[in-house]
């Protein structure tokens, strides 16, 4: 078979393109250190990832719950211990009171140290958790004691403070502070002590020895009350056991789809760059090339590029309205790997058409593959954004009455980005933003999201994790850059008491503002399953009472003015 120099120039050409292909790919691993960079790597193993990644925040969020059950638990133990201590210090001391030897002047110096220990048994009724009280139900904030003894935390049913410490599964972290310790007037260690003082006083022995009788059952009820902490203890510790396990695994898992081998790596980089650099080398002794080729070349490359960019975004701007030089650098933006392979080819048909003329068809196949990668790259990423737009109005889809929320609320948004006369780029990151800010709800229960009515606060404290979910969901993806900071606080208020960070004022980023306004305001228009929508001058006086408050008021203002 005879080789022609044609034929030995193509598969020139091709043994280049496909060495500095691998090297391309296999330097971007070893920099970066991970397999998965983009969807397009392996679209499954991306879908696998992100299911790791949300079933990981999860099991973290219950481990840290547990964590905090935990504290509690041991807490509550400590302070029990102390009062088993204090009581049976008092035992003592009212069998020495009931003693018939003792002095009446000795009964009363006993009298005074059971008020000072009833004292003390009253402080431990207040003792705390990292500044929250531990006996009040779930009434963390106040005392439960007053310096008298009277009980003003919660009790009943229903009364101690929980946490998730699972899937669905709640444990109790509390004992209400009147199945303990009683209060003054109703019965329990607290009244014991007193009438165990007041019986001293009086040198009433058999007073004395009827509150040493109820102090047996007080203390017997104490040790119970602690047997119920300790089963609890041993639950929390064998749960943060089997989570913090969990967590390794998902962590494993997540390592395993993501993270590059880094020796092996290496040296797959070694072979590639040396293969790379031993085709360069049977180039350089094949084609024989001027500098005016190469001048040649890049002039023709730069006066195509800049006449076709300048065509094409003259035409985009004026058919979407949005400013000509914005546009350009958006198009160099996303295209530049192209248009530096483009640059690349373009010296390669300048080497070959000093070669023969006819050789310039070996560049077709090239330049048919930069086209095709381009197309693809565009397809790639608005499918992606498809992707994550659907998925945002599928959780729309499942409260029938936010079914068009995301559209109307990009539409304002927008609306007010212009007005703000923002550039181009940081409109379109809104616009994105606003397509998707509900995106995180894809971890909300229905039975909370579709909720009618108020929600619990163990309810709540899951409603206000969606922000920080769907910023973490999109957070590693190139084509929302800048946008995941957008979306975790767009729940942020004003004036602080906002979440997730309790951001406040100009700490909360534009984009997160904008859209925030723009939210309420479709809000208010729309029906809920708790109320119906406002008329527009009621959403008005509703908007205006939250500026500054809730919302931007300069935004709220320049937003109204807009809307009329």
């Amino acid at each position: 078979m005879r080789i022609t120099d044609r034929m030995a120039a193509e598969r020139l050409l091709q043994d280049i393109l496909e060495a500095g292909r691998r090297r391309l790919e296999i330097h971007r691993q070893m920099s970066s250190g991970r397999k998965l960079e983009l969807p397009s790597d392996d679209p499954a193993g991306v879908f696998s990832a992100l299911g790791f990644r949300s079933a990981l925040r999860e099991t973290t969020r219950f481990r840290e719950n547990n964590d905090d059950a935990r504290g509690w638990l041991e807490a509550a133990e400590s302070s029990l211990s102390q009062a088993t201590d204090l009581l049976h210090r008092v035992r003592e001391l009212a069998v020495q009171g009931a003693s018939d030897t003792l002095s009446p002047q000795a009964r009363q110096a006993l009298a005074q140290e059971v008020r000072q220990l009833r004292a003390e048994l009253i402080s431990i009724g207040n003792a705390t958790f990292g500044g929250r009280y531990l006996f009040g139900g779930r009434k963390t904030t106040s005392p439960p004691y007053d310096p008298g003894g009277n009980y003003a935390g919660e009790s009943g049913p229903g009364a101690s403070l929980v946490r998730e410490i699972g899937p669905g599964v709640y444990l109790e972290v509390t004992l209400p502070g009147d199945q303990i310790f009683g209060a003054a007037g109703s019965g329990g260690p607290i009244q014991t002590l007193q009438d165990l003082a007041d019986a001293l006083e009086a040198d009433d022995r058999a007073g004395i020895n009827a509150a040493l009788g109820t102090l047996d059952g007080d203390i017997e009820n104490l040790l119970q009350k602690r047997t119920v902490l300790g089963a609890r203890l041993e639950r929390v510790g064998m749960n943060g056991q089997k989570l913090l396990e969990t967590e390794i695994l998902f962590k494993d898992l997540l390592s395993r789809l993501e993270d590059a081998d880094m020796a092996e790596v290496a040296v797959r980089f070694a072979t590639e760059d040396a293969a790379y650099r031993q085709v360069l080398a049977a180039a350089g002794q094949m084609l024989r090339v001027t500098l005016l080729d190469f001048l040649r070349a890049g002039g023709t490359f730069l006066f195509y590029t800049i006449f076709n960019f300048a065509f094409v975004t003259s035409v985009v701007s004026l058919s979407t309205k949005r400013p000509w030089w914005s546009r350009l650098r958006a198009a160099f933006r996303v295209q530049a790997v192209q248009l530096i392979t483009l640059a690349i080819l373009a010296i390669l048909l300048a080497i070959l058409h000093s070669m023969s003329p006819g050789y310039m068809v070996l560049g077709l196949l090239p330049l048919f593959v930069v086209q095709i990668s381009l197309r693809e790259q565009t397809r790639l990423r608005e499918q992606t954004r498809s992707a994550f737009e659907k998925l945002a109005q599928s959780i729309n889809a499942r409260d029938p009455y936010t079914g068009e929320h995301s559209e109307e609320v990009a539409k304002y948004a927008v609306k007010l980005a212009q007005a703000l006369n923002l550039p181009e780029e940081q409109i379109e990151r809104i616009d994105a933003a606003a397509r998707i800010h509900d995106l995180g709800k894809v971890s909300v229960p229905d039975a909370i999201l579709l909720k009618p009515g108020p929600l619990t606060p163990e309810e709540w404290e899951v409603m206000k994790r969606h922000p920080v979910v769907g910023a973490e969901l999109i957070a590693e993806l190139a084509i929302y850059k800048g946008v995941a900071e957008i979306i975790r606080h767009e729940h942020e208020h004003w004036d602080g008491t906002g979440y997730p960070d309790g951001l406040k004022g100009e700490e909360i980023p534009l984009g997160a503002r904008i859209i925030a306004v723009a939210d309420v305001w479709h809000a208010l228009l729309s029906d809920r399953p708790y109320r119906k929508a406002y008329s527009k001058e009621e959403a008005r006086k509703i908007m205006q009472d939250m500026a500054g408050k809730v919302l931007d008021p300069k935004l709220v203002e320049l937003f109204l003015r807009i809307v009329e």
